[in-house]
């Protein structure tokens, strides 16, 4: 689940390890619903490019169980998700979203965890930051400045 990325690279260093699928490949309603170009996207709605940032600055990989914990990491952290929202995402991704892109009842536990995790991060609307002004700094230091609590993260992503 993790990627294991050193803490002392740059955001600038580690964004290019992860391997993460081409806009072109995301799957229609996915991009319908998450990407803040879309017509209807829901609240929390993150640029392709600033979700795998997230996946950098958390340290989780691109399995199910890590996209579940990101997508409800950054709905609980967007001060605009209410729980009509959330049922609503929760429905889509575990019915009707695509092949790899649907959650199983095991992933919607990691995005219950992502929520509460992003719910009670002290920074807010992580999914619209710019990220680019933190790609000279390590990650470690990004975590620190967004009050992301990383050993808390890995104990509760060992449940």
């Amino acid at each position: 689940m993790f990627l294991n990325f050193f803490d002392q690279l740059t955001l600038l260093e580690a964004y290019p390890q992860l391997p993460g699928d081409p806009p072109q490949e995301i799957p229609f309603l996915v991009w319908l619903l998450e990407n803040p170009d879309s017509p209807l996207p829901l609240p929390a709605k993150i640029s392709l490019k600033n979700h795998d940032y997230v996946h950098v600055i958390l340290d989780l990989d691109l399995s199910c169980q890590s996209e579940a914990f990101i997508v409800g990491f950054t709905m609980g952290n967007d001060s605009q998700t209410n729980e009509f929202f959330i049922n609503f995402f929760k429905f889509v991704a575990r019915f009707l979203y695509p092949g790899k892109y649907r959650f199983s009842s095991e992933d919607l536990q990691y995005f219950e965890e992502g929520l509460i995790f992003g719910r009670e991060l002290p920074s807010k609307n992580l999914n619209s930051y710019i990220f680019e002004s933190l790609q000279e700094d390590s990650l470690e230091k990004i975590r620190e400045k967004l009050k992301i609590n990383f050993n808390k993260l890995k104990q509760l992503l060992n449940f």
